[in-house]
Order: C-alpha cells, then structure tokens, then sequence
C-alpha cells in the first residue's frame, strides 16, 4: 500500500497526504520494480487476490502495468530521494501555477508514488526549496508566463514547465534571491498561525475540489501582512 500524490493534493505552499494505492510494485534497492509472482504471493491470499483480480480486469500482466505507469518518459523509475533532501511540487495544468515542499522523510520515498500529472524535483537545502516554491507561487512569475500559455474557452492553461524555464537557478550569494527567501519566511511564519484558523481547515483537505481550494488559500495568503513585500521581492526578480 503506497501513498499516491496527484494534483489535487497540492495547493499553494500545501502538500495534503496521498490518496492510498495498491500496487504491486516495490522499492528495491536498484529503485521501483514491479514484483514478482512470488513477491506477490508472499503479500498474502487476500491482497495477493486483490491484485491478481485487478490486473485481470485491465488485462495486464504486472510488467505491463509498471511500465503504464513508469511511462516511456520513466516517471517511476525516477523516482528516489533521501530523507534529507528537500523536494518541490508544482502544477502541471491549469491557469494558474502553484508549489509546495516537503523534506524527504516526510513523505519516505520507498512508501510515495508520485503521479505524472505534478512535477517534482529535488534540491539540496531549504533554502533552495522556499526560492523555488516562492516564485513559482507568486503574482510575478503569472505574469511572466500568461503571454506564452495556450487559451482555452476559460483562459490561459497548460502551465507545463513555463515557470520553471523562467525562474533562475537559486545562487545564496545573490541578494535578490535572499531577499525572495527571507520574505517568503515571514509570509511562510504568518501562514502556520492563519492555518490553523478554523475557515481554513476544510481548505487544507484535497476532498475539497481542487480548484477552490487553491483559490481560497492563495486568497487567505494575499490578506498577511508578510504578502506584498513578499510579492515584491519576487516582482523584483522577474522584472515585471
């Protein structure tokens, strides 16, 4: 049983827990595998059962289920982190980009799957994690990228990778960077008190719809105090 993150379980600095998953994969330690039929066997009958009824039903042998999820683009198999490495989530669709991060051993990397529809990478220090997560997740890096999104019937979408071709690599040394950090600290120290606050426990649970959860956080973080300095520093690194 694995913890499985989609994009409904990311909102602008939350990472809610994954939806739980049987799958007959394992964590080796050459990476993600799928396991074998006694691999299988050794779960016991009744979820050994529970798998073999579910690969019948979509006529796959469990080879050809690790490799539909793995992807030609290896999105499984790619997978692996430690538990001191800080990882960043951000959206792949939609208007309007959002991200979040989480240190390894909070979500253990032999017990997490991630699901194609978030894009997540992994940096070596906090630091790096709130630059990233900051930006991505400002008024700023919205304007910077809306011009080059497809529209649909309802507006700009298909964030994909825009956001992140446009921030620049994170330098400790360079005060513009510092100053988007130590910003996104103050907003980050408001938000773990506004958080807390009963209207936003609802919003902090992906059974609420993606959409609206998203937007409701993101309008509680634009009332803080910490907001417009914040916006400020990211506006200042973008030019805009």
């Amino acid at each position: 049983m694995f913890d499985v993150l989609i994009s409904k379980h990311l909102a602008p600095y939350e990472l809610a827990a994954g939806a739980k998953g049987l799958l007959p994969f394992q964590y080796g330690t050459g990476g993600w595998e799928p396991r074998t039929g006694p691999g299988i066997a050794a779960l016991g009958g009744a979820t050994g059962g529970a798998i073999k009824a579910a690969l019948t039903a979509i006529n796959e042998s469990v080879d050809e289920f690790f490799e539909t999820v793995d992807t030609d683009r290896k999105k499984l198999s790619g997978q692996g982190w430690t538990g001191q490495d800080w990882l960043v989530f951000a959206s792949a669709g939609g208007k309007l980009p959002c991200a979040a991060y989480v240190r390894g051993d909070q979500i253990p990397c032999d017990k997490t799957v991630i699901d194609q529809t978030l894009y997540w990478g992994r940096v070596a220090t906090e630091d790096e994690a709130i630059y990233i997560t900051a930006l991505i997740n400002s008024q700023a890096v919205i304007e910077v990228i809306k011009a080059h999104q497809p529209r649909g019937a309802f507006g700009e979408r298909h964030i994909h990778k825009l956001a992140f071709d446009r921030t620049p690599a994170f330098d400790t040394a360079n005060p513009d960077h510092r100053a988007i950090v130590n910003a996104a600290k103050a907003l980050l120290s408001e938000w773990a008190t506004r958080r807390t606050q009963p209207d936003m426990q609802p919003m902090l649970s992906p059974q609420k719809h993606m959409i609206t959860r998203r937007m409701k956080i993101r309008a509680a973080l634009e009332q803080l105090p910490g907001w417009d300095a914040y916006q400020e520093a990211c506006a200042n690194l973008y030019g805009v």
